[in-house]
């Protein structure tokens, strides 16, 4: 979406009913997701994805925590933008 509070919010959301969607459901939308708002522009958004992710980690598996997920978090190491993304994803 174009709506910067629209992109951050549906990651909040879907953080907030991931124990609630069937796992076939889970496994398809959550990780693309969460992914999704680690890289986007907007802070409040990475801040959201990197949020979401830690909240859910019950529900993504190591393989995708390595390959999918890690990469776009190290990113967030050094986000040049926001001091509150650097700590979230440390």
């Amino acid at each position: 979406d174009s709506e910067d509070s629209i992109r951050t919010n549906t990651i909040i959301f879907l953080g907030k009913i991931a124990g609630k969607l069937k796992p076939s459901v889970r496994d398809k939308v959550l990780v693309s997701a969460f992914v999704r708002g680690v890289n986007d522009p907007f802070p409040a958004a990475r801040l959201a994805g990197l949020r979401a992710t830690s909240a859910c980690s019950a529900y993504i598996s190591e393989s995708d925590v390595c390959l999918k997920i890690l990469p776009s978090v190290v990113t967030c190491l050094i986000d040049p933008s926001s001091n509150s993304v650097r700590e979230a994803a440390f």
